[in-house]
């Protein structure tokens, strides 16, 4: 395919190749009727007579061109052989050697070329030559030839193949260049798409903008992170990427990337969404360095990506630090203060009942680092994902009967009425995991004890629709709507100040909302400030599940 430079429409260039077929036509029938105005002396009336027939013919066929008669142009074949043959008979027995008539060979030489290639222009100089010689033949009566004339005839016409052949080897250079300069085109087009796939497989978002901030390349990511589905091509930056630093105070992104020499890396940003909302942002602005006196556009290259979730999971680590730090502190200073004050005793003197006191104030301690522990490895596990889920028969009466001996000489301690309540559509055996329920409802009590100062706390199960709910019912201080939106997030601990006067990680709730997904249960919190909390958890039986994956398994065994 031949490349066009200009870029015309093809109707364009319909019209261009008609008025070209038509201005040659008639001007070299123009160009032959001067010669024989100007030579007339050299032309009999014969000659006049054919060599006008051969010019009203060469009209004709040029007219029957210009308007696609018979579709003519469709055949090019059909007519380069009807050119050839006007002009062989015209110069052949009509015009003389030096007739201008003689230079539409260059044109027939070229466009034989163009459709047959070499073998098509050495077939037209062969014809040519051919011609010439008994042109020559046919200027002289007898059979005496001339070799001047012949010389002189055969001179033109090798000066016409050579002529066509230096045009031929032109433009076989200019289709040379054009090739490679396609060649180089197309190379540059593929590594363009190269790198565009290249930057939209990334997962940070890319964006390229010039000197000004105006994005003039960017990739999938970008606008996945910026959420829109619109176009960002030609819109600044600064519009796109709306920047608030830590004290929320509004940064421009072009002043940031234009007042550098060298990367920007930082993940202080955040990006504020058109409804308020904000996500922590990595940001690494590089700008485009070209060599000396390069005279090139330069601008940057923005990448990006949101870290909310690093910085939220980097705040809780901090978090955790803080408050396990905090929690540690305080009983192995109570514990240790004890376990010296035992020893003075034991040094002055036998007083029993103050070695007593000290060693449990000791043993509490021990006891609430022992289930911080406990529960900072069950959370360690589940947040990693390696907690076992065995499902197993299970009675929740007996789990019921464990609470009152696990609880009830604490409830009592404090002068707290604590009862548990089985009804009887209480199923007698469900299968699910009885460690998980057990320290489920464990967090539920201790929580209600150690927040009740006065009243009961009570236990009831029934039953569920598919399985059982267990109830844990206290008459404490109760929890606040606000802090019911949190109270199962890690570490949260209200800031009422009857739940700082005792101990606590925040832990114990999360993991216990992390063991009820382990086994499908769910959770229904209602309280009511100074009135109380009721938890209830609905734990469904696993027996239909069970029973769902032995049949799995058991079809692909037979499979």
């Amino acid at each position: 395919m031949k490349h066009d430079p200009l870029n015309l429409s093809d109707r364009t260039k319909r019209v261009l190749n008609q008025l070209t077929v038509l201005l040659f036509h008639g001007g070299l029938s123009l160009a032959i009727i001067a010669d024989i105005l100007i030579d007339r002396q050299y032309y009999n009336l014969n000659t006049l007579i054919g060599i006008s027939a051969v010019c009203v013919a060469f009209l004709i066929y040029g007219i029957a061109r210009f308007f696609d008669l018979f579709k003519v142009n469709n055949y090019p074949l059909i007519y380069l052989v009807v050119y050839h043959i006007i002009f062989v008979v015209g110069f052949g027995f009509f015009a003389p050697e030096y007739s201008p008539f003689l230079f539409t060979w260059l044109i027939l030489l070229y466009i034989t070329n163009y459709y047959y290639g070499r073998p098509g222009f050495l077939l037209s100089s062969g014809l040519l030559l051919v011609t010439l010689t008994g042109a020559a033949f046919r200027l002289f009566s007898g059979d005496v030839l001339v070799y001047d004339y012949i010389q002189s005839v055969l001179t033109q016409g090798g000066v016409l193949i050579v002529l066509g052949l230096f045009f031929l080897e032109t433009e076989s250079v200019a289709d040379k260049d054009q090739k490679l300069i396609l060649g180089s085109m197309d190379k540059a087009e593929v590594e363009k798409q190269r790198l565009t796939a290249l930057i939209n497989s990334m997962g940070d978002g890319v964006i390229s903008t010039d000197e000004k901030g105006i994005i003039k390349l960017y990739n999938a990511a970008a606008l996945n992170v910026i959420d829109t589905n619109a176009a960002l091509d030609n819109k600044s930056i600064g519009d796109v990427m709306k920047l608030i630093d830590k004290s929320a105070k509004m940064v421009n992104l072009v002043e940031l990337a234009t007042n550098t020499t060298t990367n920007i890396i930082s993940d202080e940003y955040l990006m504020v969404y058109p409804d308020g909302e904000k996500i922590n942002l990595y940001l690494n602005i590089s700008p485009i360095k070209l060599s000396f006196q390069q005279n090139i556009e330069r601008g940057f290259i923005i990448s990006f990506r949101d870290i909310t979730r690093e910085k939220s999971l980097e705040e809780e680590r901090n978090e955790f630090i803080s408050v396990v730090s905090h929690e540690l502190r305080t009983p192995i200073a109570i514990a240790e203060a004890n376990v010296s004050n035992a020893q003075f005793i034991v040094e002055k003197g036998n007083n029993i009942e103050g070695m007593k006191v000290a060693l449990d104030a000791t043993h509490k301690q021990v006891l609430f680092l022992a289930n911080m522990i406990n529960d900072l490895s069950t959370l360690s596990r589940a947040e990693r994902g390696i907690l076992d889920m065995t499902v197993e028969e299970i009675s929740p009466r007996e789990i019921m009967q464990s609470l009152v001996d696990d609880y009830k000489k604490e409830a009592d301690t404090k002068g707290l009425e604590f009862s548990i309540e089985i009804e009887d559509s209480t199923p007698e055996k469900i299968m699910s995991n009885r460690l998980y329920i057990r320290e489920i409802l464990q967090n539920f009590v201790t929580n209600a004890i150690k927040y009740t100062k006065e009243g009961s706390v009570k236990v009831v199960s029934k039953a569920d629709d598919d399985g059982v709910v267990f109830e844990v019912k206290d008459t404490g201080i109760g929890i606040s709507k606000s802090d019911q939106k949190r109270v199962f997030d890690k570490f949260f601990r209200s800031e009422d100040f009857r739940t700082r006067e005792s101990s606590g990680t925040g832990l114990g709730l999360y993991v216990a909302k992390k063991l009820m997904k382990l086994i499908n249960a769910s959770i229904d919190l209602k309280s009511k400030l100074n009135e109380g909390s009721t938890f209830s958890v609905h734990v469904p039986n696993q027996e239909d599940k069970t029973k769902k994956e032995h049949e799995i398994e058991n079809e692909k065994s037979e499979k």
